[in-house]
């Protein structure tokens, strides 16, 4: 079909007006063709919105191109799991630099202008603080690993280059 908006009359008028068997086969691969072109679709709006997202930008500005990747509409298995695995990825970043920035903080807070000494409860909330962002960036680079091996696969499925490549 030269479009995938549905059209179950022209679809069922050609599986009626053709063979059994044949007219099952018409209609079936009619709906494979557009299932086919919605996950390249699925695929090609996810890789764009993936690519905007840089790991050098501050995570005050990734955390909203995360959440709004994460709220993709997807139908296809496999751009789903691409998208859930980038996410899952990012996010374990993105919840280790806050994690840091929070120790920082609390830190300078306790600390203050005089230098005072931090209180017990205060340093034993930072170490958690830190011992989870140190926790988080050790799982991170596993994580990318299989983002980046579920964006190849997709770009090796609808044979979309990546731009330092064209």
């Amino acid at each position: 079909p030269r479009d995938c908006v549905p059209r179950p009359a022209r679809y069922a008028a050609a599986a009626m007006t053709t063979p059994r068997p044949l007219g099952a086969l018409v209609l079936a691969l009619a709906l494979a063709a557009c299932d086919d072109r919605r996950a390249r679709n699925e695929a090609m709006i996810f890789i764009d919105r993936y690519q905007i997202i840089e790991i050098d930008q501050p995570f005050e500005e990734r955390r909203p191109l995360v959440e709004g990747l994460e709220r993709l509409a997807i139908s296809d298995v496999d751009v789903d799991r691409a998208r859930d695995a980038c996410v899952e990825a990012h996010r374990s970043l993105l919840d280790a630099e806050e994690r840091h920035a929070s120790a920082r903080h609390e830190l300078v807070e306790a600390v203050g202008a005089e230098g005072a000494e931090v209180p017990p409860e205060v340093a034993a909330r930072i170490e958690t603080a830190i011992d989870e962002s140190n926790a988080a960036i050790e799982r991170s680079p596993a994580l990318f690993s299989t983002c980046y091996a579920e964006v190849r696969a997709l770009e090796g499925r609808f044979h979309r280059r990546r731009p330092a490549e064209r």
